[in-house]
């Protein structure tokens, strides 16, 4: 179980060290690709963390207790298709939460898996900026950078980023009381 955790916090460090360095930098190509690689192997290994690790089941008198389940270039192009792993993958750490607070007995969870669905919400939709550069003006005045989209996809982004930065604030000061 030890194990488990010190992989899990790799892996949010990974997707939190994405999400710094996208703040505060300028999105070329390359850093675009490098942040996209690191979002995505954060989220990978948090996944097989929580995998990895048995569902906590609410104590009953009878022996039926469930059985645990486990499931197991160019930059622009490799950008895309890490934009939509991450993405994907965002919305599986969520679900994985939601299924750890509500078949087992883990509730304090609950904040993951809201903040895991609003950056996967968020993810969702920064796809629509590779359309950005279409000849339909509508859209590309739409999806210009500061334009609505962008603003709702990262208030989005921010939602999720409080709920999280609050949920492991929480956690880490009940693990030094602990």
């Amino acid at each position: 179980k030890h194990h488990s955790i010190i992989i899990r916090s790799i892996g949010f460090f990974l997707l939190a060290l994405a999400y710094g360095i996208h703040a505060t930098t300028i999105q070329t190509p390359l850093i675009v690709f490098i942040l996209q690689t690191c979002k995505t192997l954060g989220l990978l290994i948090i996944i097989s963390s929580l995998l990895l690790e048995p569902i906590l089941y609410k104590p009953s008198n009878s022996q039926n207790t469930p059985k645990q389940n486990s499931a197991f270039f160019p930059f622009s192009i490799a950008t895309t298709v890490s934009s939509v792993l991450s993405a994907v993958l965002m919305l599986f750490v969520s679900f994985v939460y939601l299924r750890k607070f509500t078949k087992g007995s883990e509730k304090q969870l609950r904040p993951a898996f809201y903040a895991f669905l609003f950056l996967a919400i968020s993810e969702f939709i920064s796809f629509s900026f590779f359309l950005k550069n279409t000849p339909v003006v509508f859209w590309s005045k739409l999806l210009t950078d500061y334009g609505l989209v962008w603003i709702t996809a990262h208030i989005f982004e921010l939602i999720g980023l409080v709920i999280l930065g609050t949920w492991v604030y929480g956690y880490i000061r009940f693990r030094l009381n602990v």
